[in-house]
Order: C-alpha cells, then sequence, then structure tokens
C-alpha cells in the first residue's frame, strides 16, 4: 500500500524517486531520522553526478567523458526499455511510485560507474592524460564511498528490493564493463591511429580534448596543442616534428596479453605521420 507522506514529497525527491518517511525524519531517535536523510540525498545523488558529466562535457569535451557519457545513456536506455519490461517485476508495496523495479536503474548507474573506474585503475597506466588530472585520485576515492550508499539507499526509502538492487548491481557492471572494452578496443585499434584520425578534426576545431590517447616527439617530450613545430623552435627555426609516438593507454603488459595474444612487445608505443593525427 501507497505511504500517505508519498503525496507531500517535495522536489527533488520526488522527481527522482527519493521520498522520505516524515515520521522517521521528525521522530525521537536522531540517528534514524539521519540515516533516512543519508538515504534521502544518496539517492538523488546520480542526478548531480548527471549535473556534473553535463557541465564537464560542456565545459572540457573529452574522449573520456564522450565515451562515458554513452556508457550512461546506453545502460539507462537497456535499463528502462529492455530489462524492465522483460523482467516485469513490480516495486516493493510500500513504494511512493509505481512501475516495474527490477533492475534497479540506480544500483546499476552506481556499481556500473564504479567498476568503469576500477577498469581504469587496473588496465590503464598513471601516464594516460586524464589521470593527470587535479584531483582525479580524490573524485575516484569519494565516488568509491558514494556507489554503495546510492545503491542501499533504494532498499531503505523502499523504492526496490535487495533482490532488484543486486540484479541491477549486475546489469551495471555488464554493460558499463561491455562498453569500457569495446572503448578500449576502438582507441587501439591500429596501434592508436584509427582513432587519431577519426578525431583530428575534432581536436583541430577545439571541439574534443584528447585524454586517452598522447603523443611524443621520437626523443620523448609530450606535446600538446600546435606540434607542427617542435617545442624548440626557437632555438632551431627549421627543427619539425618529422614523426610521432603515439602512447596507448593500455598498461603494456596488459596490452599484450589482450591485444597480442601473449606475443611480445617492446613497448606501448607506436610511430605515425603528425599530419596524421594534427
Amino acid at each position: 500500500m501507497r505511504p500517505e507522506y508519498c503525496e507531500s514529497c517535495t522536489d527533488p525527491f520526488r522527481m527522482r524517486a527519493a521520498c522520505p518517511d516524515p515520521a522517521i525524519l521528525h521522530g525521537p531517535d536522531l540517528f534514524q531520522a539521519f540515516l533516512e536523510y543519508t538515504w534521502a540525498y544518496a539517492s538523488i545523488l546520480p542526478l548531480f553526478i548527471n549535473i556534473g558529466q553535463g557541465i564537464y562535457f560542456l565545459g572540457w569535451r573529452s574522449s573520456r567523458t564522450i565515451f562515458m557519457a554513452i556508457a550512461m545513456v546506453l545502460h539507462g536506455w537497456i535499463n528502462t526499455h529492455i530489462l524492465k519490461k522483460a523482467f516485469a517485476e513490480s516495486r516493493p508495496a510500500d513504494s511512493c511510485t509505481g512501475g516495474y523495479g527490477m533492475p534497479s536503474g540506480h544500483s546499476g548507474f552506481a556499481i556500473g560507474l564504479a567498476m568503469w573506474l576500477i577498469w581504469e585503475i587496473v588496465l590503464l597506466h598513471d601516464k594516460v592524460p586524464f589521470k593527470k588530472g587535479k584531483g582525479y585520485k580524490l573524485m575516484t576515492l569519494l565516488y568509491f564511498f558514494m556507489a554503495p550508499l546510492i545503491s542501499i539507499s533504494r532498499v531503505y526509502l523502499h523504492y526496490h528490493s535487495m533482490k532488484q538492487i543486486l540484479w541491477g548491481a549486475v546489469t551495471g557492471i555488464v554493460i558499463y564493463s561491455a562498453w569500457f572494452f569495446v572503448m578500449l578496443a576502438i582507441v587501439n585499434k591500429n596501434e592508436g591511429k584509427f582513432w587519431g584520425r577519426l578525431t583530428k578534426g575534432l581536436r583541430n576545431r577545439k571541439i574534443m580534448e584528447e585524454n586517452l590517447l598522447s603523443f611524443e616527439t621520437l626523443n620523448g617530450e609530450s606535446l600538446l596543442g600546435d606540434i607542427e613545430k617542435s617545442p624548440n623552435q626557437e632555438e632551431n627555426e627549421n627543427s619539425e616534428v618529422q614523426e610521432l609516438k603515439v602512447v596507448l593507454p593500455l598498461k603494456e603488459g596488459i596490452r599484450n596479453w589482450i591485444w597480442k595474444r601473449g606475443k611480445k612487445q617492446e613497448s606501448n608505443k607506436t610511430t605515425m605521420d603528425p599530419s596524421e593525427v594534427y
């Protein structure tokens, strides 16, 4: 039976299906009231994460952000339009909203994105450009703390059963992981040359920033922005970058194991003409 307090639930809690129980919020047990607030705000965290992702995307469009955004949209669509209709399992009887609840979209989003970040830590080396960004490690650790709160909150607020959030976590892990490996396949195709050429126009027009691949001169100098002339152009007016090393994001051992089927490779770098990527 739907609780009476659902009708008085205010935005954005009602919009995000995160209505707390006022009897607990204003009850004598302060600890329970604190927990109820915690679950309510944890349930709307995906909204703020999506807003933050959108702001970041508009201000600093990067290859990593684009792939992550596609993963979020892909998971949301599959979960809403395919999985929930396939399982056709209702939410708990005392939920403030109707419709199907199996699997939990909140749980899939939270745990799936956490899995994405785990794959980045396990598979990608620390020299990948986005890992050098300020606050990357702090934000990653903070998200690992928030992800289980988002999932658990759905049970305590009566929007999902434990089974529904567990299945949500499983489907989130599968969908986000599948797209992560699709991303790796695209970025590593033809030793990074395919992705470099594909995004050349976007980067030259400042539409997109490349932060999965990085480029170096043959002497190991990292290149950012305009590379038509070498960093030491002022010292040698005739010096030009004749060839580039494309630094792939995968750790060398992982790359050899996955892409080369155990064949030993000397480096995770390949060379190409600068005009192919800039």
